[in-house]
């Protein structure tokens, strides 16, 4: 179950694409816009795995972060439709320049485990919201369009 309105991606999806086009990327708005991508796919992923189990969803907020290493940390705290509590762990590495990324994802309802997954892409695709052609670096990006799904 998707909770989030098709129309918050498409205003992530276009400001990250101005960012872009716009001006020449540093590596922290590089950070900033894969960290935004991240936080989608952990709430995806979070929503997926208690949609599997029949679990309904209230309330979810979830926030993920890039540090100057490469280290990813992502979370998401909610309820479910029962009033349990709701958290979702992610740790792992992200390579934005290759935009790849490695880590473990944890979803707990009520303190029980509802999905690990070793090994998980937390960028999913997502890394690839916009195409672009062009040396965004030297600020000379042109925007060509939005991949479909």
């Amino acid at each position: 179950m998707n909770t989030s309105p098709p129309s918050r991606r498409i205003w992530t999806i276009g400001a990250a694409a101005a960012l872009l086009v716009g001006s020449a990327c540093s590596e922290e708005q590089r950070r900033d816009i894969e960290g935004g991508a991240i936080r989608s796919v952990i709430e995806d992923a979070t929503e997926d795995a208690l949609d599997d189990e029949g679990i309904g969803i209230d309330d979810l907020d979830c926030e993920a972060d890039i540090d100057d290493d490469g280290i990813v940390t992502g979370s998401c705290d909610g309820t479910t439709d029962d009033g349990d509590d709701i958290e979702t762990e992610l740790l792992g590495t992200v390579d934005v320049d290759e935009a790849e990324c490695d880590a473990i994802l944890t979803v707990t309802v009520a303190d029980d485990l509802i999905e690990e997954r070793d090994g998980f892409d937390c960028l999913d695709g997502e890394s690839e919201l916009f195409i672009v052609e062009g040396d965004s670096a030297g600020g000379s990006a042109t925007l060509v369009g939005f991949p479909t799904r």
